[in-house]
């Protein structure tokens, strides 16, 4: 956990006089994303992946449109093709991440879902000529190795390896 919040903290580098809005959402969106994955371990106990993906896209698309109600603008026929085709590739790759989730155990899938980090930088420094900094690299290896160590991953490899050893 320490080292998460080392991580964040040399990723963000707080200016303690003002909030950065976008931080500040950033990290709510962490803690709520949290929540949310031990609420959907406990859900799919009971209720299929494909349920649950619909419940979540359906809240989800309702939260948006609300929010976007008063500065709604009917786009042109082309930009409302590709919106459609957006939101099926997103709910293709979302019922495929779920059904590939099954496959392996949950300290791998956390370090699945990890990966979003690494994709977000290249983006962000591709598309977005986000600032790559040392500071960040560092941060961004700090929570990684964090995520490793929380999910119990190298502690099963090293026994696997001391049982085949013996």
């Amino acid at each position: 956990m320490i080292l998460t919040i080392v991580g964040y903290y040399l990723i963000v580098v707080p200016d303690f006089h003002n909030i950065n809005i976008g931080d500040l959402v950033a990290l709510i969106s962490g803690i709520i994303a949290a929540f949310g994955f031990c609420a959907l371990r406990e859900a799919r106990k009971y209720v299929k992946s494909y349920l649950i993906i619909f419940y979540l896209m359906f809240i989800g698309s309702l939260i948006s449109f609300i929010i976007i109600l008063p500065n709604l603008v009917i786009p042109q026929l082309i930009v409302v093709f590709y919106m459609l085709m957006s939101g099926l590739m997103g709910v293709l790759g979302q019922i495929f991440i779920t059904m590939g989730y099954r496959y392996i155990d949950s300290a791998k899938g956390s370090l699945v879902s990890a990966s979003r980090i690494i994709f977000g930088v290249i983006l962000g420094v591709s598309i977005f000529s986000d600032l790559l900094t040392f500071r960040i690299v560092l941060g961004g290896i700090l929570i990684l190795i964090s995520l490793v160590g929380v999910s119990g991953i190298l502690d099963r490899y090293m026994n696997n390896r001391l049982k085949k050893s013996f």
